[in-house]
This record gives C-alpha cells, sequence and structure tokens, in this order.
C-alpha cells in the first residue's frame, strides 16, 4: 500500500500517483482552486473580475462624493445621465 496526498492510498492510482482529482477539496482550497483559474474565463468574466472591481469601486466613491457634495438627488440624476454634470449647482 502507498500512501500519498495527505494518507490517501494512493495504490491504484495512476503513473503519476496522483490522487487529487478523488480527495474532497475544503472550502478554502476550493476557492483557492477557482481562483487560479480565472484565467480560463471569458475575456469579460476575467476583465469583470480583475479590473471590474476597481472601475465599480472608483464609480462608488464618485457617487458617494458627488451626494455629499450636490445632494442625493442631484447625485443620481448625474451618474445616471438626467442631468448634465454642470448644469447642477452646490448645495
Amino acid at each position: 500500500m502507498t500512501v500519498h496526498h495527505f494518507g490517501v492510498d494512493c495504490s491504484g492510482c495512476g503513473p503519476s500517483g496522483s490522487a487529487r482529482t478523488s480527495l474532497p477539496l475544503g472550502d478554502a482550497l476550493r476557492l483557492r482552486a477557482r481562483w487560479a483559474d480565472r484565467r480560463a474565463l471569458p475575456r469579460f468574466g476575467y476583465w469583470l473580475l480583475s479590473r471590474g472591481a476597481v472601475v465599480l469601486a472608483v464609480c462608488a466613491a464618485l457617487y458617494v462624493r458627488n451626494g455629499f457634495l450636490i445632494g442625493w438627488s442631484n447625485a443620481y440624476d448625474v451618474l445616471i445621465g438626467i442631468t448634465s454634470p454642470a448644469a447642477v449647482r452646490p448645495q
């Protein structure tokens, strides 16, 4: 009996002796494996995970700043495009 990989019996494993596919992964390992495979996503999906979060954070920060400076109603109107930013006066 050959024991590899966290005490799993690998006597029936392939030529490499890997029993990786039969191991139950914990939540942390599963999440780490998913994050490592993010480059296998389509280009848009990869962009959303890598750069999209930064763009969304910048937009949210600008919305909050405008909400404090020109009021929340006006900030919403500018965000959606109802009102021009030049037409809004600070409160």
